[in-house]
């Protein structure tokens, strides 16, 4: 069964130019392979299979207004949109609307926007319908209105102003009613009359262009006219295929070529040198004979969009003069415009090319990242499933295989596809999954169980291997050509087929098991085979497999358990996919294997990526990404960039005779073509676009800003104008005279504020960096002087200096005086004083060390006896004993009888046991109702259980408060240095556990662990 596409129909430059024309959308019958049908023309659908992705802008409801009618770039890189409903400006962050307020002449004169043309000076000319044509100063936020002249007034011929022409000093203006030129020197208006018969009525202007001779052009509503300035006339070109027609836009290119763009009639080009017009032709898919010319854009040296209302956007090929392709609407898609009804289409600086409709939508797409196209194979009716093998023939040929093999070639700008019926017939509806052609011109089928194919060119079954002729695999992933004319074959296993040996079967290692993940016959005839983590090789002239590494992690702690993707380059370098990371592999003359991380990779991954290839830059490029390893850098493709990649393309891969790269997979077919490939920066720079002092924003100047003392908070808000994405982008800034070093802000922050700077002048600078890449932007920067207050100043100081040595001779004489007479007055103050604070200090220490109730001493004198104790231990080699212990029932007794009970109490145990110890040991209060005793220089153990009965003999007794008989009991625990603790924390905590275990057990009562 074959397609064919006449020439005629489909304008085809190649799969890989950006834009094609209208292509064929494949529509095949299901068949057998017993009674193949050709499909008829009547079936075929017209499909442009090249369009570029186009994304929508401010879709979320952020862009404000309504049908666009101009769009254009300001030379701060702005975007700005002319509509129905106003002027919108878009700053790659935020859209920012100007509407006319007829109570606010500070307004632009009318919202009704037909046209707008930006300067060289951050300003833009603003035509409008019916309320004339407003220049806004954008820097300087001043508007400036010019309208149709009155008896006493001058002015422009008319208030409906359909489009601008900035020619140097001069602004023509085309109105309603005639051409009006506006010297920008003195701003004053002149205008130009037509010069026709007299049958003829004037119309209006709706464009204007400039040739390369400086020859103005107006398109009318009556026809196309220049200006003969020399006389001060406007005649009328009289050429008659495009005299009476409405001109409604022009463009001139090149070439003496000016782009006529009709109302209903079409698109042509007039000769400047010979008034002779040719006219477009219509194309099947387009026709031009009734087109409305909406506007024109110049996306490179070839191409031109045309916008047209109804007819989407025609993409003209200007050097051959015909149409050569068109973006259209998809009703079942989201890849095309959201509407045929284009109202304007404008390039910007990056490649971006913006679409206005006659809606409220903005759309853009970029043609920095036309080289790379994706095909969905399955919507031609081809392939029900993914696309799993791909081979070029000797013929240029490409083949595509899966449950068929289909030929797709390109040919004198006509594609055709042919399906095969003898290899679908021959597979049996089995799968292919590799194939190749061998030198001989023969063409090898892998298939997914039936074993190998073999056809000749021709496509004639030779040989079917498979089990039935001991064939020994069934499953072929891998068919590559050998050197020596032969045939690689890698399934479960490894085979080569040699011209004149036959089959080449290869033994195994030992205790292995083979399944072939990637494969590849290097330069000097080595063939390499990946099989999971594992790696082989068969030397040249050698009939041997041998494993040379057994588990690649092994070997780099980065590697994972699988190899995939082997490649080389032209300096017979090896690389290989693992674990999400590229790798190379070095060889040495005494045949040991290095594996290395690729310098590039040491930072970064790719991510979900099976295959890669090496093209003839020795470039490498996966189905995500471009990675180029002389620059060590990588450009990833997005959505955004204009492409929709999406995932799946985990088939087969390709480098073609002409150098296009090739993936297949489950999305189809991915087509790459290096040499259109561009890299530029996604901005040359940052801007600044605003500048606040305590928030209130300034007007940005050239000069050096002077900020006044008072300000005490300095705000830049930064932009880096990517269009693309503007999320991606992190700023980064210093400030000289604070620091040399780059900081970089929170990510997705771009304001910058600096507080209570001090005095000096600051150079301030700023640069983005794209986090997909790593590019950085150019910097920009801003000079400002902070101001220094009056007092901060050189001549305050100054006068403050020499104020205060006056001060100090004239009060040196008093002082000498004064010091002799407050000198004794002084001494006499002083032994006051110092005696005073002595007794202060005493009384002082005694609060800090000492408890106020008891006047025993408190924790901290307790802990620093505690630690003189423990010294003196150590130096005469005896014990210190730390007694704890803290009162039965206190709080029952300080609940029931009052405070004043307690605090009787507590007065009462202090004075009853201090009477019990020596001189030299220690009772503390250390808080509450728990007491602390210290007793050192302690030789036997029976002392300290002979004190401890006696403190609880002594309590046995009770003691008498205001007629009530009380009786007092404690627990005590005891701890032994240095048995118990070497330090003093140590012992006191151990006392304090053991003092906790008599409670336990009864209370009133003393444990000493055992020593």
């Amino acid at each position: 069964m074959q397609i064919k596409f006449d020439a005629s129909v489909v304008y085809f430059k190649g799969l890989f130019e950006p834009f094609v024309g209208r292509m064929v959308y494949f529509c095949i019958l299901m068949m057998s392979c017993f009674t193949p049908a050709l499909v008829s023309s009547a079936e075929l659908t017209l499909y442009d299979v090249s369009e570029p992705f186009v994304v929508n802008v401010g879709e979320d409801g952020s862009y404000p207004n309504g049908f666009i009618t101009s769009i254009i770039q300001d030379s701060n890189r702005d975007i700005w949109f002319g509509t129905y409903e106003g002027l919108v400006r878009y700053d790659s962050h935020d859209f920012t609307s100007y509407k006319h307020d007829p109570q606010d002449n500070k307004t632009i004169s009318g919202n009704l926007i037909t046209h707008i043309t930006p300067d060289n000076d951050g300003g833009i000319w603003i035509s409008s319908y019916s309320t004339g044509l407003t220049y806004f100063n954008i820097n300087k936020q001043i508007l400036t209105q010019y309208t149709e002249q009155t008896e006493t007034q001058p002015g422009l011929a008319s208030n409906i102003v359909m489009a601008t022409l900035l020619d140097g000093d001069t602004l023509w203006v085309g109105t309603a009613k005639g051409l009006n030129l506006i010297d920008l020197k003195d701003n004053s208006i002149k205008f130009f009359d037509y010069h026709l018969d007299k049958d003829a009525k004037k119309g209006g202007v709706t464009s204007l262009a400039k040739d390369a001779e400086g020859k103005i052009w107006l398109g009318t509503t009556k026809g196309l006219y220049f200006v003969d300035q020399a006389n001060s006339i406007i005649v009328p070109v009289l050429t008659p295929s495009i005299k009476g027609k409405s001109v409604y836009r022009l463009l001139y290119s090149d070439q003496n070529k000016l782009w006529l763009g009709t109302q209903k009639h079409g698109i042509a080009y007039l000769d400047t040198h010979t008034q002779q017009v040719t006219w477009l032709k219509s194309s099947k898919s387009q026709d031009m004979d009734t087109a409305w010319v909406m506007g024109f854009t110049v996306v490179n040296d070839t191409e031109m969009w045309v916008a047209t209302f109804g007819g989407g956007i025609v993409v003209v090929d200007q050097q051959k003069n015909e149409i050569k392709g068109h973006l259209t609407h998809h009703k079942k898609g989201k890849k095309g415009l959201v509407s045929n009804d284009v109202s304007t289409v404008f390039m910007s600086e990056d490649k971006q090319v913006w679409i206005g409709h006659w809606g409220k939508y903005v759309q853009k797409t970029n043609l920095q990242v036309t080289f790379v196209r994706t095909f969905d194979i399955a919507s031609f009716g081809l392939f029900d499933e993914t696309v799993n093998a791909i081979t070029e023939l000797n013929n240029g040929t490409l083949l595509l295989g899966n449950d068929q093999l289909i030929a797709v070639t390109i040919e004198n700008n006509a594609l055709a596809a042919n399906s095969i019926p003898s290899v679908e017939h021959a597979l049996n509806q089995d799968i292919i999954t590799t194939l190749s052609q061998d030198s001989h011109g023969n063409i090898w089928v892998g298939t997914r169980q039936s074993g190998l194919l073999q056809f000749d060119e021709q496509f004639a079954l030779i040989n079917h291997f498979n089990d039935k002729n001991d064939f020994p695999h069934q499953v072929i992933r891998f068919l590559i050509p050998s050197s020596d004319g032969g045939m690689w074959i890698g399934s479960n296993g490894l085979s080569k087929w040699d011209p004149k040996q036959g089959f080449i079967h290869f033994n195994i290692p030992a205790n292995n098991r083979l399944q072939s993940e990637s494969m590849l016959e290097a330069t000097d005839g080595t063939l390499w085979l990946a099989s999971f983590g594992q790696l082989y090789r068969v030397l040249p002239q050698s009939n041997k497999l041998e494993l040379v590494i057994k588990n690649v992690s092994d070997i780099h702690p980065l590697a994972g358990n699988l190899i995939s993707s082997l490649v080389e380059d032209k300096q017979q370098n090896l690389y290989f996919l693992s674990n999400n990371r590229l790798f190379s592999l070095l060889t040495s003359n005494s045949n040991a294997i290095k594996v290395e991380l690729a310098p590039l990779y040491a930072d970064f991954s790719i991510d979900g990526v099976r295959n890669l290839v090496i093209d003839a830059a020795q470039n490498i490029w996966t189905d995500k990404e471009f990675i180029d390893l002389a620059a060590k850098s990588k450009t990833k493709f997005y959505r955004r960039d204009g492409i929709d990649i999406g995932t799946g393309w985990n088939g087969g891969k390709l480098v073609s005779h002409n150098a296009n790269i090739f993936f297949v997979g489950s999305r189809g077919l991915m087509v790459i073509e290096p040499k259109l490939a561009v890299t530029a920066p996604i901005s040359s720079k940052v801007y600044i676009t605003n500048l606040a002092l305590d928030g209130n924003s300034q007007r940005l100047s050239n000069a050096e800003v002077m900020i006044k003392p008072e300000t005490s908070e300095i705000t830049f808000e930064l932009n880096a104008k990517n269009f693309n994405d503007s999320s991606v982008m992190q700023y980064q800034y210093r400030l000289n005279g604070m620091s040399d070093e780059w900081i970089p802000i929170s990510f997705k922050q771009r304001y910058i504020t600096f507080r209570d700077l001090p005095p000096r002048e600051y150079l301030f600078s700023a640069r983005a960096k794209n986090i997909d890449n790593g590019a950085i932007s150019l910097e920009t920067s801003y000079a400002f002087k902070v101001l220094p207050h009056w007092f901060e100043t050189v001549w305050f100081r100054g006068c403050a200096v020499l104020a205060c040595l006056g001060l100090i001779f004239f009060g040196h004489a008093l002082r000498v005086n004064l010091v002799k007479k407050q000198n004794a007055e002084l001494e006499l103050l002083v032994q006051e004083r110092t005696k005073e604070l002595e007794q202060k200090n005493a009384h002082i220490e005694e609060l800090a060390n000492h408890d106020p109730l008891t006047s025993l001493p408190n924790l901290r004198l307790a802990t620093d006896r505690l630690s003189e104790a423990l010294k003196r231990s150590k130096r005469d080699n005896n014990m210190t004993a730390v007694i704890y212990f803290d009162l039965d029932g206190f709080k029952l007794i300080n609940d029931t009888y009052g405070h004043n009970t307690g605090d009787f109490i507590l007065q009462s145990v202090a004075d009853r046991v201090t009477k019990l110890i020596r001189e030299t040991d220690t009772l503390c209060r250390i808080g509450g109702d728990e007491f602390l005793l210290i007793l050192s220089g302690i030789e036997r153990r029976e002392l300290i259980e002979q004190l401890c009965e006696r403190i609880l003999n002594e309590f046995t007794q009770s003691v008498d408060w205001e007629g009530h008989q009380l009786m007092i009991r404690m627990s005590i625990g005891v701890a032994v240095y240095p048995i118990h603790g070497e330090n003093g924390k140590a012992l006191i905590h151990r006392a304090d556990t053991v003092m906790y275990q008599v409670k336990k057990t009864g209370k009133f009562n003393y444990k000493i662990d055992d020593f």
